[in-house]
């Protein structure tokens, strides 16, 4: 492909063998790498949110993904899903936990059984602390000092961007992890909406709960961009009164899975296809965004038109 383009990657939830088949099945069809996992100059890359959680390796996909952030900084660019944002929200948990058990008060072997009644383990934050560690206790012991102020992981997560705009020939194209908030859609200040939430997300403020700072506030909680459902429930007309509100002609999210990546309206497209065994383990898909089309592509079947 000659022209440029972008690539848009849904909800990974740590199933590494999907993200390294679909990259693997873009590069065959499209040719968007060098060596050395750079990419071509034509070729974007935005990944939506929820690289961690449900599936058995979301510690090496995040790894993956910053490596290929890192050798391209200027044409991948990776959200924040709501997944990332429990991490956060329950770290306080983990931290009780960890602390209950170097004390002698709480038992190491429960560990797992203690965290699965979190917010995050209750969504299957289980498979990314275990991630860590061979033992429930090496694994939080290391999870928790990752998931630190001044942490990798940490540092990972909150660098991540709350939504990207992007300019691809004439088409203005919104990414979004879940969908546009009713805040969003009155404010219709789409940067002015990034920045608030950017700045709200990366300070930290000592002795806040980290439940209630990363899910009780109404602008990163239930009814925001990271966890809206309001593009499927909406449908077609909906999707079409978003792009004219928002002057967009593209809006992409993730979130809500579907077995094929799913059209709204004109131009709405949720690319959550479900990759993570639990999910079903459906066909790796992503967007591909040109000046002229918008089309899907799937690992076993290739390039798919909208019809």
């Amino acid at each position: 492909m000659s022209d440029s383009f972008v690539i848009a990657i849904g909800d990974i939830h740590g199933h590494m063998l999907a993200l390294r088949r679909l990259l693997a099945g873009l590069n065959k069809q499209y040719d968007i790498f060098s060596p050395g996992f750079i990419l071509k100059p034509q070729v974007q890359i935005v990944f939506t949110g929820d690289y961690v959680d449900r599936g058995e390796n979301s510690l090496e996909t995040i790894k993956a993904v910053k490596i290929l952030s890192d050798k391209n900084p200027s044409q991948v660019f990776c959200l924040m899903g709501n997944h990332e944002l429990l991490s956060l929200a329950s770290f306080d948990d983990a931290s009780f936990l960890l602390n209950g058990c170097s004390e002698g008060k709480l038992n190491k072997d429960e560990i797992y059984n203690m965290y699965k009644y979190s917010m995050h383990g209750l969504n299957g934050g289980i498979n990314f602390v275990k991630n860590f560690g061979d033992t429930p206790f090496e694994a939080l012991k290391n999870y928790v000092s990752a998931m630190s102020v001044g942490g990798k992981v940490r540092n990972f997560i909150k660098g991540l961007l709350p939504l990207k705009t992007l300019k691809i020939g004439d088409k203005k194209v919104l990414f979004v992890h879940a969908g546009v908030s009713a805040r969003l859609q009155f404010d219709g200040d789409i940067e002015g909406h990034c920045k608030m939430i950017s700045d709200y997300i990366s300070e930290e403020i000592s002795g806040a709960g980290s439940e209630a700072r990363y899910l009780g506030n109404r602008t990163i909680g239930e009814t925001s961009i990271f966890w809206t459902r309001d593009v499927p429930r909406g449908g077609d007309r909906y999707a079409n009164e978003l792009l004219d509100g928002l002057d967009l002609d593209v809006i992409v999210v993730g979130h809500t899975n579907h077995d094929e990546i799913t059209q709204y309206g004109r131009g709405v497209y949720d690319i959550d296809v479900g990759m993570a065994p639990c999910y079903g383990e459906n066909d790796p898909a992503a967007l591909i965004i040109t000046p002229n089309k918008t089309s899907a592509f799937y690992v076993s079947r290739g390039e798919v038109d909208f019809t």
